[in-house]
């Protein structure tokens, strides 16, 4: 009986030792004293006397160290135990995360899905590491069916955006764009999106009015103010919204970045603001010393000011720097500089050179024919300009056509009463 008694002492003795131990290390996890957590386990398995739960607390408690490769140390352990420990497996999975291991991550979730197809955070993790590995095509399929089972998960919802986002179906990204902004109407992120996905599959007259929606917002949104600056500017060709959008940019960045400040310039031209844009350019010639854009509308702009003397000189820098696509055009004004100088011979030379360069260009035609026309005696040199420039625009019901008919006939008259 004495001998019973011994051995039940001892038993609950070994038991409360054991319980002391296990409540201590929990006790010393939840007061965040990690190292001594590790060092507790650390004893325990030496002793080959370690439970999961204890390897649970030391994993985790690694993990909260930013120790990942210990924390992996200590679930492959847990695994050892049990090798289908989905604690175990997730907190594997989220230490390759943290790693950037996003492959092995990828694995350890994928031991956990088949057994749990609805868990919403292990497919949240799953489609993170996807993300992170660029496998969007993926990524998107999930995602799909996830937010067809959980619709008012607004993550997953924005998951799914910016994944087919990721590949390139913009079409599908406007369409989800649209139904998301239906619940949440002030998210500026998916603006963005759709923003940017109405600009890539070129429904340009869409960015300007999501642009201008998003500046309801937030009206100093620099992303929406150049989205909508850039495409007046280079697509729409508006540069009435495109000068607003710029001024608005301009202002909010301190007139810090030179092609802004240029493309601003040059829409200040096309609007007609020339007392602005001529200045303006005239201190950009000074900057960008090998831009024929900026020489060429300050000359333009000068030009119609006036100045004459400098329209001249700047459209000259311009024709020397043009790029061939539009080497012509810049020739084209140069030569009426040359004429507005009353420069014959070199209006003359710089006219053919822009037929050398486009000669499909038959505007040029008319001014040729107009300079022999009033420095020439002999206006039979005129005459062929003028009767191709009809024939080419014959359909047309412009000035220059109705001029030019009325010189060839009159041109015509003239010259058979002369016998010629």
């Amino acid at each position: 009986m004495v001998r019973i008694l011994l051995l039940f002492v001892i038993l609950l003795s070994v038991c409360i030792q054991n319980a002391f131990a296990q409540t201590t290390i929990e006790k010393e996890f939840f007061n965040k004293n990690y190292e001594l957590v590790e060092q507790l386990i650390n004893e325990k398995l030496e002793q080959n006397n370690v439970s999961a739960e204890e390897l649970e607390f030391a994993a985790k408690a690694k993990q909260l160290m930013f120790d990942f490769q210990s924390a992996i140390k200590y679930y492959k352990l847990l695994q050892e135990q049990n090798d289908q420990s989905t604690i175990a497996i997730d907190g594997l999975g989220d230490c390759y995360s943290a790693l950037e291991m996003h492959q092995q991550a990828l694995e350890q979730y994928n031991k956990i899905l088949p057994n749990d197809t609805t868990s919403m955070q292990i497919w949240g993790k799953y489609v993170v590491q996807l993300f992170e590995l660029d496998k969007f095509k993926e990524a998107s399929h999930i995602l799909y069916t996830l937010h067809k089972n959980n619709t008012g998960n607004q993550y997953v919802f924005k998951k799914l955006i910016t994944s087919e986002y990721q590949n390139k179906k913009y079409e599908a990204v406007i369409s989800l764009c649209n139904s998301y902004l239906q619940d949440y109407p002030s998210d500026l992120s998916v603006y963005n999106y759709k923003l940017i996905a109405l600009k890539k599959s070129k429904q340009y007259n869409g960015v300007i009015e999501v642009g201008n929606q998003i500046l309801k917002i937030d009206s100093t949104n620099l992303i929406a103010l150049n989205q909508i600056a850039l495409v007046a500017f280079h697509h729409l060709k508006n540069y009435e919204i495109a000068v607003d959008a710029y001024r608005n940019l301009n202002c909010l960045e301190n007139f810090s970045d030179l092609g802004k400040i240029k493309n601003q310039a040059i829409c200040e031209y096309f609007v007609g603001n020339d007392e602005f844009a001529a200045p303006l350019l005239d201190t950009l010639c000074m900057v960008l010393l090998e831009d024929p854009f900026v020489y060429f509308y300050a000359g333009l702009s000068n030009g119609r000011l006036g100045n004459a003397d400098k329209a001249l000189e700047q459209l000259e820098v311009a024709a020397s720097l043009s790029i061939p696509d539009y080497v012509a055009n810049v020739y084209h004004h140069l030569g009426r500089a040359y004429a507005g100088k009353r420069m014959k011979d070199e209006a003359i030379a710089t006219y053919l050179k822009v037929r050398e360069y486009d000669a499909t260009n038959y505007h040029v035609l008319y001014d040729i024919a107009s300079i022999y026309d009033e420095f020439s005696l002999n206006k039979s040199f005129c005459l062929p300009y003028y009767e191709r420039f009809v024939l080419e625009f014959e359909n047309s019901n412009s000035n220059e056509l109705k001029y030019a008919q009325q010189r060839i006939k009159r041109i015509k008259e003239e010259m058979f009463f002369a016998g010629e």
